[in-house]
């Protein structure tokens, strides 16, 4: 069994998904997961986009605190905050996202993080 299908097989039996902000392409990429909690259309979305998801009482200080957490040279945010889905913004699912580190990747710096 491939490492990425055990990696998987543990994320899904405790209902955590992974998300990657890419700074080059200014997306956010999330797992399978995360698309389907999130009611996603698709893997990707803009970071506007992702934020515009938050609850709105919510939006504005996420946006401040992300905006620091994703500073290359800060590596934690933690929060429990509510999402709308994308495909029923009257649906909303409360989540808890944490952003776990920043590595180098291809030489440029990206953010992990999960959202369970």
């Amino acid at each position: 069994m491939a490492q990425d299908d055990i990696s998987n097989i543990i994320l899904d039996s405790i209902n955590m998904g992974w998300w990657i902000k890419d700074n080059v392409k200014k997306m956010i990429i999330v797992s399978d997961l995360v698309k389907e909690k999130l009611g996603m259309d698709n893997h990707e979305i803009s970071f506007a986009g992702y934020l515009g998801l938050v609850r709105e009482d919510y939006r504005d200080r996420i946006a401040k605190e992300l905006a620091v957490a994703f500073d290359a040279y800060l590596n934690t945010f933690e929060q429990t905050l509510p999402f709308h889905k994308q495909n029923n913004k009257d649906e909303e699912v409360w989540v808890h996202l944490k952003k776990i580190r920043n590595i180098n990747h291809n030489g440029y710096t990206v953010a992990l993080g999960s959202l369970q």
